[in-house]
């Protein structure tokens, strides 16, 4: 990723500038190996990464602290949707991980990026939930 600004690194993740509609880029590690990648885009882009998901992944939870768990078909990757305020923008943040069967835990809140549930939250978690789960 040369191409890209590293905005943090630390022995347990990394952190770098996103590019086009991704506002970051982020990778955790767990014993040296690679246990989640996440990205965030801007809620601007919600329906463009609807549309990717919803290609890709199968919902299956819906959590009360507004998180979407999808699965890919092959049941090897867990994708989580949520949506996080940092500044005076509003984003939606997808993890990736490698699905186990295990129970999933909550969807991590990063230290600049904070869930306000504030109503452009809501409005972009909703219309995220329309499209990736209608009936969840």
């Amino acid at each position: 990723m040369s191409k890209y600004n590293l905005l943090k690194e630390e022995s347990t993740s990394l952190a770098y500038d996103g590019s086009g509609k991704t506002y970051m880029y982020n990778y955790l590690f767990e014993n040296g190996i690679l246990s989640s990648s996440s990205i965030l885009v801007k809620s601007y882009y919600s329906s463009d990464i609807a549309t990717y998901l919803k290609e890709r992944y199968y919902p299956i939870h819906v959590s009360e602290d507004d998180v979407i768990y999808m699965i890919d078909a092959k049941q090897e990757t867990l994708a989580l949707v949520s949506v996080y305020s940092y500044g005076y923008s509003v984003y939606v943040m997808v993890i990736y991980a490698h699905y186990t069967g295990e129970k999933v835990c909550k969807a991590p809140k990063m230290n600049k990026f904070i869930k306000r549930n504030s109503s452009e939250e809501k409005a972009a978690f909703n219309s995220l939930k329309e499209v990736l789960a209608p009936n969840m």
